[in-house]
Parts: C-alpha cells; sequence; structure tokens
C-alpha cells in the first residue's frame, strides 16, 4: 500500500531559453516554471509530496504524463532534459523530513511511528483538508488538451469554463484544488494600471484593467467560493538579476487554493451532473486554470499603485488577508473540532528608471519585499509555514536585454507543525550564494498550539 508518495522532476536546460511553464496531466500532480538561464547548461531539482493524490496512485496502468512548453528558433536554441520520479513508500516505511533529525531524540518519543492521516496514533481526522487522501479524484480541466495542455485557457472575466461531474450520493466532504498561472498581458497583473490611467496617458499597451484580480468558483452557475492568488513572479520577472541562482516564492512549485464545497453538497447530492465553473474576475488575456475535485471567511485585499515622475518611478503596496473559521458542532449546539485558517500575502515594488550612460540605456533600480504564511490551527492539527523574500537591485537595459547589474536576495523559510520545525535562510549576492543556513528540531505539539 502507497502511504507516502513524493515526486521528483529533474530538469536540465542547453542553450539559450525563454522561461517556461511545465505541467503534470491530466489530474494535476505539480504546476511548476523553469529557471533562469546562466551560460549554456543549468539543472535543477523540484521535490514535491503528492500523497494526497493517493487513491489514484494506487490505480493499475496509471499514466504520469509532462508538459513543458518552449519556444525554439535563431535566438532561442535551448531545449530540456527532464526526468521525472515516483518515489513510494511503505506504510511503515514513511519518515518524514525532519526524521533525520529527530530519531536522534531518544528522550521523548517521536509520534512519527503513527501513519500519516492519523493523530497521535489514532486514526481520527480533523478539519485540514488532506488528514486523509480522498477516496476519489476527478479533474476538472480541458478534455482536449493533448496538444496544447489540459488546463483551460481564460482568455478574459466573462470567460468561464466548466466541466460536468456527477458526486457520489456517498459523498461527505467535497474540496476543490484549483491551480492557476498567469501569463501574456496579466503577468504582472498585480502592477496592470487602470484603464483610465492609460487612456489618459495614451499609452500603447494591453496590460490594465486595474491591480486585482480573484478566481471565482460556480456550481451551476452559483457563486460557491472564491481566491486572490498568490503573486508568484516567473525567473526573469522585475529583475532577472534576482533569481541567479534562487527563484521566487512558489515558482517551482506553483500554490494551489482549496475551496471547500462540503457545505453545498445538498445542491449536488441528487445522482445528477452539475457543472463546475471557473473564471477570473477582472481577468485579462491570458490564465492557464484547471483543478482536482477531492471528494471523501473573511477576506481583506488592499492594492497601491502609484506613477510618479511622469511614469519614471513606480509604488506597489498590496496585502491580501484571509480569515477562515470553521466549526462541527452536534445537535446541541455544543462544539466538537474546530479549525481556523490565517492566510496573508504581502508584496511590496519599488522600481525606478533613469536614463544611461550610452545611448538607448536606461539604468533600472527595484526593491522588492514579498511573503507567503499560513498558518492552520485546531483541535488536531496547528502548522504553520512563513517564506519571505527581500530583493534589491540594479540593471543596465537596452531594450528588451540585460546589459550589467547587480542584485541581492536574501529569503527565509519557516516550517513548523506537530511533529517538528525546519528553517532555512539563503542570501545570495550577484548570482553567489554567500550564506545557507538550515535548522530543524523537534517541538512538542503543546508548543504549536494556539494561544
Amino acid at each position: 500500500m502507497c502511504e507516502h508518495a513524493p515526486s521528483r522532476p529533474r530538469c536540465v536546460k542547453r542553450g539559450r531559453t525563454t522561461r517556461s511553464l511545465a505541467n503534470t496531466f491530466r489530474l494535476k500532480l505539480l504546476r511548476t516554471s523553469t529557471a533562469q538561464p546562466d551560460g549554456d547548461v543549468i539543472f535543477w531539482n523540484v521535490r514535491k509530496d503528492v500523497t494526497k493524490y493517493g487513491s489514484v496512485l494506487k490505480k493499475d496502468d496509471v499514466t504520469v504524463s509532462v508538459m513543458m512548453e518552449n519556444i525554439v528558433n535563431e535566438e532561442f536554441t535551448g531545449v530540456y532534459y527532464v526526468n521525472v520520479s515516483l518515489d513510494f513508500y511503505k506504510v511503515d516505511g514513511v519518515k518524514l523530513p525532519l526524521s533525520n533529525v529527530l530519531d536522534s531524540v531518544n528522550a521523548v518519543k517521536s509520534p512519527l511511528s503513527r501513519k500519516l492521516g492519523s493523530v497521535n496514533g489514532g486514526e481520527e481526522l480533523g478539519l485540514y483538508p488532506y488528514d486523509k487522501a480522498a477516496d476519489e479524484i476527478v479533474p476538472i480541466s480541458e478534455s482536449k488538451g493533448v496538444e496544447e495542455g489540459f488546463w483551460f485557457r481564460v482568455k478574459d472575466e466573462n470567460d468561464v469554463k466548466t466541466k460536468k461531474v456527477e458526486f457520489s450520493k456517498k459523498t461527505y466532504k467535497a474540496v476543490l484544488e484549483v491551480y492557476v498561472s498567469f501569463h501574456g498581458d496579466d503577468e504582472f497583473w498585480y502592477m496592470n494600471p487602470s484603464d483610465e490611467y492609460v487612456e489618459s496617458n495614451g499609452l500603447d499597451t494591453g496590460r490594465a484593467h486595474g491591480a486585482f484580480r480573484e478566481i471565482l468558483v460556480t456550481i451551476d452557475g452559483v457563486l460557491v467560493g472564491g481566491v486572490v492568488p498568490f503573486p508568484v513572479i516567473f525567473t526573469g520577472g522585475i529583475n532577472p538579476l534576482f533569481w541567479e541562482p534562487v527563484v521566487s516564492i512558489g515558482a517551482f512549485d506553483l500554490p494551489s487554493y482549496d475551496i471547500d464545497l462540503t457545505p453545498f453538497l445538498g445542491m449536488v447530492l441528487d445522482g445528477k451532473s452539475h457543472k463546475i465553473g471557473i473564471q477570473v474576475a477582472d481577468g485579462i488575456s491570458f490564465w492557464l486554470v484547471d483543478a482536482n475535485l477531492h471528494i471523501c471567511e473573511k477576506v481583506k485585499f488592499k492594492n497601491k499603485l502609484k506613477y510618479k515622475d511622469q511614469g519614471t518611478k513606480m509604488d506597489l503596496d498590496q496585502s491580501y488577508k484571509r480569515k477562515t473559521k470553521l466549526k462541527i458542532t452536534n445537535e446541541h449546539g455544543l462544539l466538537i473540532e474546530s479549525l481556523e485558517v490565517k492566510i496573508k500575502h504581502p508584496l511590496t515594488i519599488t522600481t525606478e528608471t533613469k536614463p544611461g550612460s550610452e545611448k538607448d540605456t536606461s539604468v533600472m533600480t527595484t526593491e522588492m519585499d514579498q511573503e507567503r504564511s499560513e498558518r492552520y490551527y485546531g483541535d488536531k492539527i496547528s502548522r504553520v509555514l512563513s517564506h519571505k523574500e527581500k530583493c534589491t537591485g540594479l540593471m543596465v537595459v537596452k531594450g528588451h536585454d540585460v546589459l550589467s547589474g547587480s542584485a541581492e536576495n536574501h529569503q527565509d523559510y519557516n516550517y513548523q507543525d506537530e511533529f517538528g520545525c525546519y528553517s532555512r535562510k539563503v542570501d545570495v549576492e550577484s548570482g553567489n550564494v554567500v550564506g545557507d543556513v538550515t535548522g530543524s528540531v523537534y517541538v512538542s505539539v503543546i508548543c504549536l498550539r494556539h494561544k
């Protein structure tokens, strides 16, 4: 029996390329992007725990497919060599990444001997979406996507992509896991000016429609959930010098977003097919979206975008906060279990462009601060993720080419759960790693409980 299964894509690039997006089909396991080109040959590895897709991986005759879009012409001659491995672990052989540290703590009985999906050695499951792998996972994706990918291509805010699904009458829980990525004129949607600003200044650009986007999910046309996507910055974005040899938060494993459909099961458990719809509020061309349907909120958004000195200076201050509380009570109104989820995604970017010393060149200075913070607190679970990055840089640009420059990237990653904590701090200056410190230690469950 498969109880734990990480996937390990390994990529090698030879030659010059543009940044590309890779995808595993048709049930989505991973959406990733490529590393920043640095010389003729580069390579990188991505590792992701895909245990929550176990019900599919246990089936016979499962085909794992990978698609990586690439442009090859006289300018971009690079090709990719990709290897994908799936590691399967037996139930009794499962060890979490922290186990090499926890094994040394002989004085404390480690909880790692329990099965994944159980709590404190028992089989009780909590409100966390993936405490137990779903019995069935239904892909919500383009059915004729062999040539161009199984993702839906959303062109604008009025473009609603739908998929018919028939829910089993035995369903007691359903979670829609949505994958999205943004491209074209909406790649930097969080920096897009309003239509009025573009028109009043006579700008020749398709990047407009304001700086707010939200993924909306519907069932038979009825809105059942929405989420503001995390602004993943692909390699080459903002300042290409930021991303050598590290990448931005989420670039190698683009975040997915969980929409809990359980409260709406009363609409769909009738034995009939129902349309699951996905669209992008205020979106422009183009977005790639799809989802996995796993069968078994107070939101704040702020974006201030300022252009100064005739558009040569830009200040972005964006914050997204989401707080969700789930409660289960008995017939007498007494609380049985609760789960609280807090998500915070702040982003600030400042850019300033000045004329360069040589003809047709300009000098751009950039500062960027970004954070991905997610906290889950409940009676049976406590998980905290914090990933921060701070970048500063200067580059001399001619057209679309970076002639010279320098940059710094400082990232701080921390994760805590019931079993321990893991941290890593990486400092990069001018493409060289000058600091890389990793720490991991056992943490008592009591210490992680929400106060």
